[in-house]
């Protein structure tokens, strides 16, 4: 199951549960405030989660065998992209926005903020 297709249909519950009984005045809060405060707790342990168990290159993945981490490693590399690399490259910013999907990003974003 996609988490696309879940986490609208478990944010929607909870917020129409939340708002039933803010308008009984069930919850020590407003009902909105208590949705932020749930997601937000529930997206922070995810990442936390995510954080501990999912590791950063295919050659840290423990529940791969070794042949298979060497394989990941090797379709990594044939597709020319780096495991690991923390160096920043100018032209690896230009390639990027001369990508036109993110620059229409950029766009969409620049009208939604200045209306």
């Amino acid at each position: 199951m996609s988490a696309n297709s879940f986490a609208p249909i478990l944010g929607a519950s909870l917020a129409y549960g939340l708002y039933t009984a803010d308008m009984k005045g069930q919850l020590p809060m407003a009902g909105w405030k208590l949705v932020y405060i749930i997601l937000g707790v529930a997206t922070s342990a995810t990442g936390v989660l995510f954080l501990i168990f999912v590791p950063d290159t295919p050659a840290g993945a423990r529940w791969l065998s070794p042949t298979d981490r060497k394989l990941a490693v090797e379709r990594v590399r044939s597709g020319q992209q780096g495991v690991i690399n923390h160096e920043f490259r100018w032209n690896q910013v230009k390639e990027a926005f001369k990508d036109p999907f993110v620059s229409l990003s950029y766009v969409q974003i620049w009208a939604l903020l200045t209306e």
